[in-house]
């Protein structure tokens, strides 16, 4: 006669029991990674967060309207002005080469190696770049770098205004 049940096949066996108990522990592990609603930090690995199954709009949070000091960080730290800089309409104040000083975009929390680099790639270099995105570059950023609401749950753009006036003491 063939065993139907586990209880037939492993008795009073407690080693199994705990064996089974252990394999359904880490099934469920498994599976709660995939419901989790937070991207996981990939960056370590250098892998990509990117899902297929996420909608490619960010839900828009309602706030009050951002205040103009952003914009004004950017001019008054002359990076406007600088020849190597340019006016991108989706991207912002972004550079066209490497500038001669560069900020370790990394001290934005949320924000790792590869993630600079990749940064790096768009032309942001700076901290003031990140201080100055509006809804509509933040909305760009979240699209191109695949961490759709990332950049708004992170604070992203207080922390580089906090970080570039610690910096450039203005």
């Amino acid at each position: 006669m063939m065993p139907t049940l586990l209880s037939d096949i492993a008795g009073n066996n407690t080693y199994v029991w705990e064996l089974v108990i252990l394999v359904l522990i880490l099934i469920a592990i498994f599976a709660a990674s995939f419901l989790s609603d937070e991207p996981d930090d990939l960056e370590a690995s250098g892998g990509d967060a990117e899902s297929e199954d996420e909608p490619d709009e960010v839900p828009v949070v309602e706030t009050e309207e951002a205040p103009e000091k952003d914009v004004d960080l950017v001019h008054a730290s002359g990076l406007s002005k600088l020849s190597n800089t340019r006016s991108d309409k989706d991207l912002g104040l972004v550079f066209e080469s490497t500038p001669d000083v560069v900020d370790d975009l990394t001290k934005i929390s949320g924000v790792g190696k590869v993630l600079q680099e990749k940064l790096n790639d768009f032309g942001i270099y700076r901290f003031e770049q990140i201080a100055a995105w509006d809804e509509a570059v933040i909305a760009e950023f979240s699209k191109r770098l695949s961490f759709k609401g990332r950049v708004e749950r992170e604070n992203w753009v207080s922390q580089a205004e906090k970080l570039a006036e610690e910096v450039r003491g203005s």
